[in-house]
């Protein structure tokens, strides 16, 4: 079974996503740039949220795991991110 990569609660009209990858220091690999994807299209739709806040679990933000990103770009994955203005 795959860890939830993202982690979405609401409190008080305050979202709080937490990226779920300690180990990894949190880095963005294509499965989790997808449900980045997929929980942005779901935001709007959330009552009552008025800000958001996004952190890391452990004692990263967000590392840099370039090789991801990288293989990402090589495959010519397209990554739905919704529609642009």
């Amino acid at each position: 079974m795959t860890a939830q990569p993202l982690v979405f609660q609401l409190n008080d009209r305050v979202g709080t996503i937490t990226f779920s990858r300690p180990k990894e220091r949190n880095a963005v690999n294509l499965y989790r740039a997808r449900a980045m994807g997929e929980l942005a299209r779901k935001l709007p739709g959330v009552e009552g949220l008025q800000a958001i806040v996004l952190r890391g679990s452990g004692n990263h933000w967000l590392g840099r795991e370039g090789s991801n990103l990288r293989m990402a770009e090589s495959k010519s994955a397209a990554l739905p991110l919704g529609d642009a203005p």
